[in-house]
């Protein structure tokens, strides 16, 4: 887990004392690491985001979204997240249509429609 750390610890070693916003995560298994998200951090003081391969045990007991971190270090929160949730159904049915009968299906329909605009 130490050298998972250092990875992350190097990106905030360009940065010495600038506190950084996690904003969230992206990219799961990315390709350069197979088993990292990449992370996206926001200095604060300058305002621009970074992107930077984080593991996920990483994240599981040290680093946070919304969570504000100076030199790797927990220093803060931000507390102007809204932060809900929502349940998804999974008993509804869904109707599929395969994109190339929905596109023949319109395709119908315009030539129908132009056949009846050239008899008028």
């Amino acid at each position: 887990m130490a050298q998972n750390n250092s990875t992350i610890l190097d990106f905030f070693s360009k940065f010495p004392n600038q506190p950084f916003e996690f904003v969230t995560v992206t990219d799961i298994n990315i390709k350069e690491h197979p088993n990292y998200y990449k992370a996206i951090f926001r200095n604060i003081k300058t305002n621009k985001y970074f992107s930077y391969p984080i593991a996920p045990e990483m994240m599981r007991y040290k680093y946070k979204v919304g969570h504000i971190y100076t030199d790797g270090e927990h220093v803060g929160q931000n507390k102007t997240l809204l932060k809900s949730e929502f349940t998804v159904n999974e008993n509804t049915d869904l109707n599929l249509v395969g994109r190339v009968t929905h596109i023949l299906d319109n395709e119908e329909k315009n030539i129908l429609l132009l056949q009846k605009l050239s008899e008028l």
